[in-house]
């Protein structure tokens, strides 16, 4: 498990707002400090709310149902499922569409 990932960033502010924190109320309670962390807290958590990962699927054409097959090569039950997972797709292609999200990529570990 990797220890910098996008919820690190908050543990990271969180840490940044206490240091900061305490060395206003050491050096003084003046509300232009309070003010200043407030607005750069805020841009901070802005942006990571705006730049954080998320998985995207494009939506399945209209009339079409989506099945989501979250799998992994690994994973016994998903290399069984998937004969009967494929046979679902053939037979019913022109009504299903089936997604298939490795659960090691990027938008597995997303969902």
């Amino acid at each position: 498990m990797r220890f910098f990932n996008h919820h690190s960033v908050l543990i990271v502010g969180a840490l940044i707002f206490l240091g900061v924190a305490s060395a206003i109320l050491r050096r003084g309670n003046r509300p232009r400090d309070w003010l200043i962390l407030a607005v750069t807290l805020a841009v901070y958590f802005g942006a990571w709310f705006a730049l954080r990962p998320v998985a995207r699927l494009a939506p399945p054409e209209p009339g079409k149902a989506l099945l989501l097959e979250v799998q992994s090569p690994y994973c016994f039950a998903c290399v069984a499922a998937k004969p009967a997972v494929d046979r679902l797709e053939a037979e019913w292609r022109d009504r299903l569409v089936v997604r298939r999200v490795d659960i090691r990529s990027p938008e597995g570990r997303q969902l």
